[in-house]
């Protein structure tokens, strides 16, 4: 009797462990994710068979609770910071108040943060932030275009995309990775600036590094080495004594320079140089100009002019809008000059291998001479230039009446191409150097009014909406589809006020971009990403290669 106690018992728990087992479907669970974890392999297997764990888990209770709050950036301006909290921690993301040209709203960082509290974490509340996509399109439902704002939806996506990847145990840059359809990471180049005039930059590209922590060094080197000389208001001198640098370190097969004019053109005017204002309606765009007349009126008043005091309050409002945008973006003789600078290292055989990236060399409007850069140059240097085929063409003012008349000759050659039922455009071989104007073959019937028809290189901001941007899953899909067109992508946080946030990392990590800009390296901004790259690069270890060379194209 004693000895059946013990097998009775013994059975008994053997039919509770099964019938628990079928209850909750154990073994097709485990299987399910063991399966899943041996297709991906990932280096930490156990933090994703936990993360898939976790989702099967009746427990998880998706984002418990959002927030917004206003910060500062690293100029002391206010900045909008969101924080989603769920089971796995707070995750927090910062978005600059910069007017980078959007479509829909965008609210100064205090009207965000009251949006953010008011409708995002309604709606955030309960979802689940490991369904990233459907998040996004829920965020894109909300009134982007009035009382929550471009930037709110933004930076509340970029916050749940962090969430997101701790809900599925996963790192961040792997998340991206997979919804970029990448089987393999690339780590970028870095875009260390260098020289910082009134208009012009000139940036270092280490491209023949082995590794991103060596090419770090090495433009530390050079600038160290630049620091030595005295710095003039010349980029023609500042080049040379850069060259010179390069040469004495014995790293001119190392390091290729990016060059250009400072970008201005995707800036909206703001009244205020620290705050970016809500997109106003049309009645409160005529209270703003007649605002902005007074102030006018009034400065010019002060400085003893009394000719703006006669004016109608549009038209002075006008005239001050021109004067903001004249104040903002070089002066068309800048970029002739950088332009020249720039054709005069390309003609020389020995400089030649210097120039890797050139940008905003162009009026926006002077399409033709984008095109002609590109068909010459293309095979070897990158063009990034804002494009608005809409302006006027303004090659023929500050650079010369003879690039005036090449345009016209242009024209008409294409127009006999045309009817001569011809694909391609004979013209003459390029101009002597510096001279700021590129004749060479193109094809005829090309869309001009496409910017990724025009340059072969485009700037990515991941710390602000642009253009259509409005979520990560979009900042993605525009991502993808440059490559797609065999366009080489920047990654930068955005042109102005920056913060000290580490999503440009993993992105151009996991989204395989070649070039990332990380600016000064005595920023605080640029150390938070240099670091995070460096760490990066030993965890990711043979996962990862460097860009190098292939900056351009990476993945390809």
């Amino acid at each position: 009797e004693l000895r059946r106690q013990p097998m009775a018992g013994a059975k008994s728990e053997g039919r509770r462990v099964e019938k628990y087992l079928v209850d909750h479907d154990l073994e097709g669970v485990v299987n399910e994710v063991l399966n899943v974890c041996l297709r991906q392999m990932p280096g930490d297997p156990f933090a994703l068979l936990a993360g898939l764990l976790r989702e099967r888990s009746l427990a998880g209770r998706g984002i418990l609770a959002s927030s917004g709050r206003v910060v500062r950036d690293c100029s002391g301006a206010p900045a909008l910071e969101v924080e989603v909290r769920t089971d796995n921690g707070a995750f927090l993301a910062q978005v600059s108040a910069a007017r980078v040209r959007a479509i829909g709203a965008r609210l100064e960082p205090l009207a965000a943060a009251e949006a953010l509290n008011r409708d995002v974490a309604r709606f955030l509340e309960g979802k689940d932030p490991s369904r990233t996509g459907e998040v996004d399109a829920g965020l894109l439902g909300l009134n982007v275009e009035g009382t929550v704002g471009v930037n709110t939806v933004y930076a509340a996506s970029l916050a749940n995309w962090r969430a997101g990847a701790s809900t599925r145990g996963q790192k961040l840059v792997k998340l991206l990775a997979e919804h970029g359809g990448k089987r393999e990471v690339f780590i970028p180049v870095p875009w260390v600036s260098a020289i910082e005039l009134a208009h012009e930059h000139v940036g270092l590209l280490p491209v023949g590094a082995e590794t991103f922590e060596e090419g770090i060094g090495m433009c530390e080197r050079i600038l160290a080495q630049m620091r030595r000389g005295v710095a003039t208001n010349s980029l023609q001198v500042e080049l040379e004594r850069l060259i010179a640098a390069v040469h004495e370190l014995e790293l001119e097969h190392v390091v290729r320079f990016a060059i250009g004019v400072r970008e201005t053109d995707v800036l909206e005017p703001s009244s205020s140089d620290n705050m970016a204002e809500p997109v106003q309606d049309d009645a409160g765009e005529d209270a703003g100009e007649e605002a902005a007349a007074a102030a006018h009126a009034t400065t010019d008043k002060a400085k003893g002019k009394t000719q703006s005091q006669d004016k109608e309050p549009s038209a002075a409002a006008e005239e001050l809008k021109e004067e903001e945008q004249e104040n903002q973006a070089p002066a068309t003789h800048d970029r002739a000059a950088t332009l020249a600078v720039v054709n005069s290292l390309l003609m020389n055989d020995e400089q030649a291998q210097f120039v890797a990236v050139v940008e905003n060399l162009f009026p926006p409007g002077n399409v033709l001479a984008m095109k002609r850069f590109v068909e010459e140059f293309g095979d070897f240097v990158i063009l990034i230039n804002s494009v608005n085929s809409s302006l006027p063409d303004e090659s023929g003012t500050d650079n010369g009446d003879e690039a005036g008349e090449d345009a016209g000759e242009d024209e008409e050659k294409d127009a006999q191409g045309s009817e001569a039922g011809e694909g391609q455009v004979d013209e003459e071989d390029p101009s002597a150097p510096g001279d700021g104007s590129f004749k060479v073959s193109r094809p005829a019937g090309e869309d001009a009014e496409d910017p990724q028809a025009v340059c072969n290189g485009e700037r990515i901001y991941v710390g602000t909406p642009f253009g259509s941007i409005r979520t990560v899953t979009e900042l993605i899909q525009y991502c993808q589809d440059l490559q797609d067109q065999g366009t080489a992508v920047v990654v930068q946080w955005e042109p102005c006020n920056d913060v000290l946030d580490t999503f440009a990392v993993d992105f151009s990590v996991g989204l395989c971009a070649g070039l990332i800009r990380v600016g000064q390296l005595s920023s605080a901004a640029t150390v938070c990403r240099v670091n995070g790259l460096i760490r990066l690069e030993q965890e990711l270890g043979a996962e990862a290669m460097y860009a190098g060379n292939s900056f351009a194209s990476p993945s390809r």
